[in-house]
């Protein structure tokens, strides 16, 4: 049950799902793109879990749980 939500940039929104328990929304390219160039390690490894879901009415949808 989603209690609170709030509106913020997608690096602060991205530490915050690192840092644990808290779902991140937001427009599936961006956030894409800035795990790829900012958290992916040398291997190809991230600790996010990027929905698949695209919706097509919108430009796409990310969110991320820890």
């Amino acid at each position: 049950m989603v209690t609170e939500s709030e509106l913020m940039e997608p690096r602060e929104g991205i530490q915050k799902v690192l840092e644990g328990k808290f779902s991140y929304i937001r427009n599936f390219y961006i956030t894409r793109i800035m795990m790829e160039t900012e958290y992916m390690g040398d291997k190809g490894y991230s600790p996010f879990h990027i929905s698949s879901t695209k919706y097509p009415l919108f430009a796409g949808n990310t969110w991320a749980f820890r």
